[in-house]
């Protein structure tokens, strides 16, 4: 049995009540509005060492560096995350022109919100994943149904209930709306004529329409990366180091 093993079944079989309070007063910490009485946090002689520690490496401060997404040349460009952010929040990028990225990954809420399904165009199957520590994922959305950050990113443009939009109507707003943020990170635009409004569209104009459509989610992936996770240190700290003093958190 490795160390690891032997550390989780001290927790899950000598301190499993005070491990579940533990994750309660987590969760409880996350919810606006919501704050742990003196009887209900898990306090700090509570605790081994080594039960700290192992509670602590689950921590988002302890992910250490942010990796950088082989997939993405962009994932560490400042610009290119200044314009995901810009396009994050523009509800432009929608059928209705009402809806953007952050009216289900509000930032007020752990870039999620609170509704038990996310509303976009329509109601969608799932509630909105927060955001917060993606650079760190492998696999993306609930089902692990995506590889790359970027190529998640794009998925609720082209869904009808979420944007319910199209990548050539994507890719116009860009050019008629962001064409120098755009072309300062990722080179010149096709012509215009490529973002005519019609329908059909050649092969290639497709293909550089597509090109667009993916940059696009490269530039918001790069904002996402960014996110920082210092606001959610305070409140896993809160959990695990409530000291004896009511309203006093230290570690």
């Amino acid at each position: 049995m490795s160390s690891w093993e032997r550390d989780f079944a001290i927790l899950s079989k000598a301190r499993t009540s005070h491990l579940l309070r533990g994750v309660l007063a987590f969760f409880l910490g996350l919810a606006p509005g919501l704050t742990a009485s003196a009887d209900e946090a898990v306090r700090l002689d509570r605790w081994s060492d080594r039960e700290r520690a192992l509670i602590q490496s689950l921590s988002l401060e302890s992910l250490g560096a942010r990796p950088l997404d082989p997939s993405n040349v962009y994932s560490d460009n400042p610009g290119a995350a200044a314009l995901g952010e810009r396009i994050f929040f523009d509800p432009r990028f929608s059928a209705n022109s009402e809806v953007s990225c952050s009216s289900c990954h509000q930032p007020d809420y752990g870039f999620t919100d609170a509704a038990e399904l996310s509303i976009g165009i329509g109601t969608t199957h799932r509630r909105s994943m927060p955001l917060i520590g993606m650079a760190y994922q492998v696999w993306f959305a609930w089902d692990g149904g995506n590889d790359s950050l970027w190529s998640q990113a794009l998925e609720p443009f082209e869904d009808p209930v979420e944007h319910g939009f199209s990548r050539a109507q994507v890719a116009r707003l860009i050019a008629t709306e962001y064409g120098q943020e755009y072309e300062h990170v990722f080179g010149a635009l096709p012509p215009s004529e490529v973002f005519s409004i019609q329908d059909e569209h050649s092969e290639d104009d497709h293909d550089q329409i597509t090109r667009v459509f993916v940059n696009v989610g490269k530039a918001l992936a790069a904002y996402i990366s960014d996110l920082p996770i210092e606001p959610t240190r305070s409140i896993f700290m809160r959990a695990l180091c409530r000291e004896r003093m009511p309203n006093t958190w230290t570690c």
